[in-house]
């Protein structure tokens, strides 16, 4: 993701067998165009044509959710603008070629119904034409945020402010993922039961480049059919232990956490040796008992989310020993997170790698959660579910 590179990301500049020579920290963006400060070095290591190699993602401290607002809003833009402005970590945006978008504040026509309707992975239950909710970048609309069709701007805009806070989380989540530039060995399997679709795997750059990866995903979107039970198949490939975590976002924007699911003791549980693999649900003694990862209909996306760190993620996994506690959750089940508990958890995850990072590297910014690649592996994949 372009917007991955900002300032305070930390790049190697490396040869041609990939061994480093530098370091290049990011200043700046404009556009394609990126710039930044030798590090350490005497400039004539850099040579034209070298290549660069995220060392360091910068993460914002004060990342936000930028809304679109679509022209469909009509004579009531300017309302959504200044309400958008109101809440906190949302950026209202223009909709244009240029401008990034996360979703589209917009309201439901006798179009966009009809673009709807030709989607055959849209839910069949679409929100009535002239209500006011939320679209995806591609106009796709995510259904659970459309209210009545009576409805005020800046009642719709009051209304999905829980919805905001757990699609922020969503974004903070997703800027950590490293897949094409992690040199941790770690690779996952998405296994289907039985004959209901191909099993499909992704493998973060350490793992591929080292040959460990048996097949590379040849799509980032598996399709899948309603009812299909899924096992995660996480192997560590490193000669050190990591610490595994796996969660799924849905199409709504809500977070799962499958794994780590002993709440009482998370750590332990999320440790995976050297050479072993974690297969997620895990099947226990009374496999009858056991929660099972389940795809449902009739149609839509979901998005798995693997992250593999070096060191214990304790703060987010202090975190969510707690709301297993005051939710009485039973070990083995899987966590849904609330919308204020999404964003808490997600902010502790940061902390947790940006620990991490600057006990290794302690010149990372102050404004940004810096995330090591040589340290965190966070690999994703898209699973449709379609009849």
């Amino acid at each position: 993701s372009l917007e991955s590179f900002t300032k305070g990301a930390i790049f190697n500049l490396i040869d041609a067998k990939g061994k480093p020579l530098a370091e290049v920290e990011q200043t700046s963006r404009d556009g394609m165009v990126g710039y930044g400060k030798l590090r350490g070095s005497q400039r004539a290591v850099i040579q034209p044509g070298a290549l660069l190699r995220e060392r360091v993602r910068g993460v914002p401290t004060d990342l936000t959710l930028e809304i679109g607002i679509d022209a469909s809003l009509s004579n009531q833009t300017e309302i959504a603008r200044k309400e958008l402005e109101k809440v906190n970590r949302v950026e209202p945006v223009a909709v244009n070629q240029k401008q990034n978008t996360d979703f589209i504040l917009g309201k439901m026509t006798s179009e966009y119904l009809k673009l709807a309707e030709k989607e055959k992975t849209t839910d069949t239950n679409l929100p009535p034409v002239g209500s006011f909710g939320l679209f995806s970048s591609g106009l796709i609309p995510i259904s659970d945020s459309f209210g009545r069709v009576n409805e005020t701007v800046d009642r719709a805009i009051q209304r999905l402010q829980p919805k905001f806070k757990m699609l922020l989380a969503g974004r903070i989540l997703r800027s950590v993922l490293n897949k094409n530039t992690s040199s941790l060995k770690v690779t996952a399997d998405i296994v289907p039961d039985g004959t209901r679709g191909d099993s499909s795997t992704i493998a973060s750059r350490g793992a591929e480049e080292s040959g460990l990866a048996t097949q590379r995903i040849k799509t980032t979107l598996q399709t899948l059919k309603p009812e299909t039970e899924i096992k995660v198949h996480v192997k560590n490939q490193e000669n050190r232990n990591l610490y595994i975590a796996v969660l799924v976002i849905d199409s709504s924007g809500n977070i799962v956490l499958l794994y780590p699911s002993d709440y009482n003791s998370p750590e332990d549980a999320s440790l995976v040796k050297p050479g072993e693999k974690l297969v997620v649900p895990p099947t226990t003694v009374n496999p009858e008992n056991d929660f099972k990862f389940v795809v449902q209909g009739p149609s839509g996306f979901l998005e798995l989310l693997i992250l593999a760190s070096t060191e214990p993620l304790r703060n987010a996994l202090r975190g969510i020993k707690q709301i297993a506690r005051s939710r009485g959750t039973r070990s083995g089940d899987p966590l849904a997170f609330t919308e204020e508990e999404s964003v808490t958890a997600m902010a502790s995850l940061l902390g947790d790698l940006d620990d991490t990072t600057r006990a290794s590297i302690a010149s990372v910014r102050g404004d940004v959660r810096g995330v090591d690649t040589t340290q965190l592996a966070a690999l994703s994949a898209t699973i449709e579910v379609a009849e």
